[in-house]
């Protein structure tokens, strides 16, 4: 089969050929329709120190945000069936260690990566676990499929708690206007956040925001974020702090402008940098703060699974897909993003 890879340490990835994927007694096979790009793709695609220290064998065929159709299933399967088109949690986990045993697989000790640390999606088929097969709704776009995945990233980060707190009638600062960022500015606009505020330094991307929901749209370079944040919530501080920038200073802001008491959820990352913080005076905050990673599986793909049902919802993360290119193109596709020229790229298995 066709398929994109990276074949040795470095930048780029080569598209050409692999041997199409056994299945295993509980897996199955999907043929690709769409794949969508994420921010990881881009690290290993331009070979970042995080890549270099976590891609270990090659060849790896890359992506791990996908829509297909399954055209095959190993003799164990019982809920998926040939015809279906499915999404794929792109956690693989192993069901066994302490973290799964608790339903907290999200976080599981010995987790596979779709295109990170196992075979990925930028390829003509791919072999999931059969418990990592999302069904869906037909009449889904097959480009909003596959941006289930990282949707799932921004409802965990908007509600990251077990049984998930309401976010209705709270303010909400979202630093960074990221395609991830837009996503959970329109889930807590969904959810019924009585005020959402935007900070991003590209206006391409805080005028997008406006259309995901926020109300305020602040570019800090332009405007002191902690003076609007604090004038916008009549010097309360923000009820809700999501971070999705992995800027220093857009965490130190959100962590001042946040009021005691107030929730903080962390995504972007920091590039292995540490970052100054006064725990002390995170502590007399009383504040919650999350570590945000993957989704909670399965509970946040049924939340995710309920917002797509809203015809409003799906229009708002459709304007997120701004393109659609083959995986033939996967250059051009890394440097529109890289440059943003694109928000949220969509890849057709065409080569």
């Amino acid at each position: 089969m066709h398929a994109i890879q990276k074949v040795k340490p470095g930048p780029g990835l080569v598209v050409g050929t692999s041997e199409k994927p056994e299945l295993g007694p509980h897996d199955v096979l999907l043929e690709v329709k769409a794949a969508t790009v994420c921010g990881t793709d881009l690290h290993i695609y331009y070979w970042d120190e995080w890549a270099s220290k976590t891609i270990k064998d090659f060849p790896l065929i890359v992506g791990h945000e996908v829509a297909g159709e399954v055209v095959a299933v190993g003799e164990n399967v019982t809920t998926v069936n040939i015809g279906d088109v499915v999404s794929a949690e792109s956690h693989v986990v192993d069901n066994t260690c302490f973290q799964c045993r608790i339903n907290q697989r999200h976080v599981c000790q010995n987790t596979r990566i779709l295109g990170v640390t196992r075979s990925g999606v930028f390829a003509e088929y791919v072999a999931i676990p059969e418990q990592n097969a999302w069904k869906n709704d037909p009449s889904l776009p097959l480009p909003l499929m596959a941006a289930q995945e990282p949707l799932g990233n921004a409802v965990h980060t908007v509600l990251p708690e077990h049984s998930p707190p309401d976010i209705s009638g709270m303010t909400v600062l979202v630093t960074g206007c990221g395609p991830i960022g837009l996503m959970s500015i329109a889930v807590a606009s969904e959810l019924g956040a009585r005020k959402i505020i935007a900070s991003e330094t590209s206006p391409k991307r805080l005028a997008k925001a406006k259309d995901m929901g926020a109300d305020v749209a602040v570019n800090p370079l332009e405007e002191d974020l902690v003076e609007v944040v604090m004038s916008e919530t009549e010097g309360v501080g923000a009820d809700v702090f999501l971070e999705m920038s992995g800027a220093d200073v857009a965490l130190l802001q959100g962590l001042e402008t946040v009021r005691p008491g107030g929730r903080v959820s962390l995504l972007g990352l920091h590039g292995g940098k540490s970052v100054p913080i006064d725990i002390d005076y995170v502590i007399f905050k009383g504040l919650r703060i999350h570590a945000i990673i993957g989704r909670r599986m399965f509970e946040t793909w049924q939340l995710v699974k309920g917002l797509m049902a809203k015809n409003r919802f799906r229009e708002r993360l459709q304007k997120i897909v701004t393109h659609q290119l083959p995986m033939r193109d996967i250059d051009l596709a890394m440097k529109m993003l890289k440059e943003g020229e694109a928000l949220k790229l969509a890849l057709l298995p065409e080569f």
